[in-house]
C-alpha cells in the first residue's frame, strides 16, 4: 500500500534526450527517494524518455511540443511548452489520484502552476538556481537578453505560487529568502551521493550495474 501518487515534471526543452549529468542523477535520485519513502510516481518528461523507461514508475508521458512550432526561437518554445505540456500532463491527473504535483524548474515554464490551479493540488517546486540568470550570464545571445522580463517575471510566478520549494543548499535559501520568499516553505534538501550504488566493496567485485 502506497502513501500516494506524486506527478513528476521535468520540462526542459531540448533537441534530443539527455542521458547523463547532474541533473540526470538529481532526476533518478529524487524518484527513487519518493519511491523508498513508499509513494508511487507517475511522470511526464520532455527529455529523459530514454532514461527514465528503466525506472520503476506507474506511467511516463512524453512531452512534447508541436513541430510547427519549431520555427520559433528556443525562448518562445520554452514559454508555449507550458500550455502544450499541461494538456499532455492532465491526463495523468485524469487518470492516477494524484496527491501533489512536484516539479523541476526550467526556464520559462510554468506547466506545474497550470496543473495545479487546474486540479487544485499542492505544487512542490524544485529550484536550483535562478534559470534567468543562468540564460544571461552563461548562455550570451542577444536573444536571450531581449527576453529579460519575461525569464524574471515567470521565475517569480513560479516561486510565489508554488506551494513548498526545495532547494540544495542554505545559500539558496538566503537567497530566495533575500527576493521575498517565505522562508517557512523553503526545504533544503543538500544533494547526496548514494552510498550503496557507490560502495568501493561493491566496485571491486564487480557489481556495479
Amino acid at each position: 500500500m502506497t502513501k500516494g501518487i506524486i506527478l513528476y515534471l521535468r520540462t526542459d526543452i531540448s533537441d534530443q534526450d539527455i542521458l547523463a549529468g547532474g541533473s540526470v542523477a538529481h532526476t533518478l535520485g529524487v524518484i527513487q527517494g519518493f519511491t523508498d519513502l513508499d509513494y508511487s510516481i507517475v511522470c511526464a518528461s520532455s527529455c529523459l524518455g530514454i532514461v527514465l523507461k528503466n525506472v520503476q514508475l506507474q506511467e511516463l508521458v512524453r512531452l512534447r511540443n508541436p513541430q510547427w512550432l519549431s520555427f520559433l526561437r528556443w525562448k518562445m518554445n520554452c514559454f508555449l511548452s507550458s500550455f502544450f505540456f499541461f494538456f499532455q500532463a492532465r491526463r495523468l491527473i485524469k487518470k492516477y489520484p494524484i496527491a501533489c504535483i512536484y516539479q523541476r524548474y526550467s526556464l520559462l515554464n510554468c506547466t506545474g502552476i497550470l496543473l495545479s490551479w487546474w486540479c487544485q493540488k499542492k505544487l512542490i517546486l524544485e529550484y536550483n538556481g535562478s534559470e534567468a540568470w543562468i540564460a544571461l550570464n552563461w548562455i550570451k545571445t542577444k536573444r536571450l537578453i531581449s527576453g529579460q522580463w519575461m525569464m524574471y517575471s515567470i521565475e517569480k510566478l513560479n516561486l510565489k505560487y508554488a506551494d513548498s520549494i526545495v532547494v540544495v543548499s542554505a545559500a539558496l535559501k538566503d537567497e530566495l529568502v533575500e527576493r521575498g520568499v517565505l522562508a517557512q516553505k523553503i526545504l533544503v534538501n543538500p544533494n547526496g551521493v548514494d552510498a550503496d550504488q557507490f560502495d568501493s566493496g561493491r566496485i571491486k567485485r564487480g557489481c556495479i550495474q
